[in-house]
C-alpha cells in the first residue's frame, strides 16, 4: 500500500514537472487514452461478472464448481498476480531514484511471475477441457472460461509490454522520457489486472464454489 501512494505521488510530480515540456500533450493524451480504454475494460468485466452470477444461480451443475476447480493452486496464481505488482512497484519506485539496473530486475522479476501466472492458467484450462468440462460442456463454463480467457489476455498483452520495455531499456541503457511515460502507464495497466484478478478470484472461485 505505502508503494502504491508512493508511486501516485512520484506520478502527479512527474506530470507536474514535464507539464510544460515539448511531449506534455502526447504524453497526456497517452493517459488519457489508456484511463478510457480501462474505463470500458471495467464495463465489459461488470457485464460478464453479472452474467455469471445470473447463469451460476440458474444453472444445475454449479455444484460441479468445487469439486473441480483446484483452490490452493488458484491461490498461489494469486500470490502470483500481487507478487508480480509488488515488484512492478518497486520497479516505479527505483524509477523515481534512477537506479537503472535495478528497474530492470524489477521488471525481469514481474515478468516471470506474470510467465508462471500464465502457464499455470494454461495447465488449468488443460485440464478442464481433457475432462469434457470445456466452454462447450454448458453456459456456466462458457462464461468461465470468457472471463479467464479475457484476464489472461490482458496478462498477456503486459508481458509483451514488460518485454518492450525492457529491451528499449537495454538498447537505449538510459531512463528517457518515453521510457518513464511506458512504465507509468504499465504501472497503471498491471494494477488494472490485479484488481480484475481479486474479483475473479473472489467472484468466482471463493463465491461460485461456496455457494
Amino acid at each position: 500500500m505505502l508503494l502504491k501512494i508512493s508511486n501516485l505521488s512520484f506520478f502527479i510530480k512527474s506530470k507536474l514537472k514535464y507539464n510544460f515540456s515539448n511531449h506534455s500533450i502526447s504524453e497526456n493524451k497517452s493517459f488519457l487514452g489508456l484511463w478510457i480504454y480501462l474505463m470500458s475494460d471495467c464495463i465489459v468485466f461488470a457485464v460478464l461478472f453479472a452474467t455469471y452470477a445470473v447463469i451460476i444461480n440458474s444453472n444445475n451443475d454449479s455444484f460441479l464448481l468445487k469439486n473441480i476447480f483446484n483452490i490452493p493452486l488458484v491461490m498461489f496464481e494469486t500470490f502470483l498476480l500481487l507478487f508480480s505488482s509488488i515488484m512492478y512497484s518497486f520497479a516505479v519506485v527505483f524509477l523515481k531514484l534512477y537506479k537503472y539496473y535495478y528497474i530492470i530486475i524489477s521488471l525481469f522479476l514481474t515478468l516471470f511471475t506474470g510467465l508462471l501466472f500464465v502457464l499455470i492458467e494454461g495447465y488449468e484450462f488443460h485440464s478442464l477441457i481433457i475432462n469434457h468440462y470445456g466452454p462447450q460442456f454448458n453456459s456456466l463454463f462458457s462464461i468461465y472460461f470468457t472471463i479467464i480467457g479475457i484476464h489472461g489476455l490482458h496478462v498477456i498483452i503486459g508481458i509483451i509490454w514488460i518485454i518492450s520495455i525492457i529491451f528499449e531499456l537495454l538498447y537505449i541503457k538510459k531512463i528517457s522520457k518515453n521510457i518513464i511515460n511506458k512504465i507509468f502507464c504499465l504501472s497503471i495497466f498491471w494494477h488494472f489486472i490485479d484488481i480484475i484478478w481479486i474479483c475473479v478470484f473472489s467472484v468466482i472461485y471463493l463465491i461460485g464454489t461456496l455457494s
